[in-house]
């Protein structure tokens, strides 16, 4: 699996959310070629428990940030954020018991932040244009 590769298009603006967002696509590379690499289960499942972490206090950060510019759609961006924790509790206990493919998992997360980060997230770019 191919790592995420930076762009400006999933720049904000805000230069702290941007920093986090480069942290998020690190670890989910770091996931990636850990993967690639054949590491062992128990350091895959430690490393997607970090980025579960990671993406929890970002979240609570980029939302504490939509609260600050009163952005009007928070409680769907929110939404959003809650599925993603979610699926990350899933996974962990899937890839744990054997019953999920850490493969598919990994496209999940890969997918989820380019998706959202680009379609989401940029929505709030536009609203701070107006």
């Amino acid at each position: 699996m191919e790592e995420i590769e930076w762009k400006n298009d999933y720049l904000l603006g805000n230069k702290l959310i941007d920093k986090q967002h480069q942290i998020f696509a690190g670890l989910i590379n770091k996931l990636i070629v850990a993967q690639n690499n054949n590491r062992d289960t128990h350091y895959l499942t430690r490393l997607i428990m970090e980025i579960q972490k990671y993406a929890e206090f970002h979240f609570i950060s980029e939302e504490n940030y939509m609260i600050d510019i009163e952005y009007p759609a928070l409680a769907e961006h929110q939404q959003q954020h809650i599925m993603l924790i979610e699926q990350f509790s899933i996974a962990i206990n899937s890839i744990e018991l054997g019953k999920k493919s850490l493969d598919d998992f990994a496209h999940f997360l890969l997918n989820w932040f380019k998706q959202h980060t680009i379609n989401k997230d940029r929505l709030i770019v536009e609203f701070l244009q107006g």
